[in-house]
């Protein structure tokens, strides 16, 4: 016997005759007949639409994706997520080194659901490449500020002694953070090519004030000094090095 219950439209349907019961047909047929099967239809549809979203995406259905009807993508209200990832990846590399770092652990830092780590990216080597990349980028963009700013070679080696002797360029966890890059490098070739690209960049920028040979030393010297400073935890000879930038530049002329 058929139930005296109302029809039921899934919301991803219009109200058209394809989300209306087969029983709701027959009311229309059958004077004084019952609606049936209205609600199992609709639970059907239901069901069918959540399988197929998941069928769909290939993702959790945490995930932020596209909304079919409107296009929108979930999480809308959190447009600097994969941002957010990529800055999170590196703080746990800075704590944990690369080989411990997992989608998990970069989640919890992110605070974020573990399906949006691998709905953004192709895969941990994928993830991490990108990290390095926005890392590599943001201090190539500073190394190439500080230089811009100085009115001559005098500025541009008191520029370059700020690089390795401050702290804005590199601190103690970024270090560590170029450490795991330059040996991830090692193994990983599209990160090995990020590498060679930030030394290209910062060889342009020291380009505005140094010759081509100059370039190359003074680079070096700013990668070496910024570890041995680690190395040794205390602070370098601030007038040593910007007598030996300033030696270096006027050598290499």
């Amino acid at each position: 016997m058929c139930t005296n219950v109302h029809t039921q439209v899934h919301p991803l349907y219009d109200g058209g005759d394809e989300a209306t019961s087969g029983c709701a047909q027959r009311e229309r047929a059958t004077a004084g007949a019952h609606g049936c099967g209205g609600e199992h239809r609709g639970g059907e549809l239901a069901r069918g639409a959540n399988h197929g979203d998941r069928r769909e995406s290939g993702h959790d259905a945490r995930e932020p994706r596209a909304d079919r009807m409107t296009g929108a993508r979930r999480g809308a209200n959190d447009p600097q997520r994969r941002e957010r990832i990529l800055d999170a990846a590196i703080e746990v590399i800075a704590d944990l080194g690369v080989q411990r770092t997992t989608h998990r652990r970069i989640a919890d830092a992110a605070s974020v659901p573990l399906g949006s780590v691998t709905y953004y990216f192709d895969g941990l080597a994928d993830l991490l490449a990108q990290a390095f990349q926005r890392f590599s980028e943001r201090k190539a963009s500073l190394y190439r500020d500080s230089l811009e700013r100085a009115v001559n070679r005098r500025a541009a080696c008191e520029a370059v002694a700020e690089l390795i002797c401050g702290i804005d360029y590199v601190g103690s966890r970024e270090m560590v953070v170029i450490w795991e890059m330059h040996a991830h490098a090692n193994h990983d070739e599209r990160v090995a090519e990020i590498n060679l690209a930030w030394l290209r960049r910062s060889h342009e920028s020291l380009a505005l004030h140094f010759s081509a040979e100059a370039c190359r030393a003074i680079d070096a010297l700013i990668e070496g000094w910024s570890m041995h400073q680690q190395f040794e935890r205390r602070p370098l000879d601030r007038a040593l090095v910007v007598a030996t930038i300033d030696a270096v530049a006027d050598r290499l002329r």
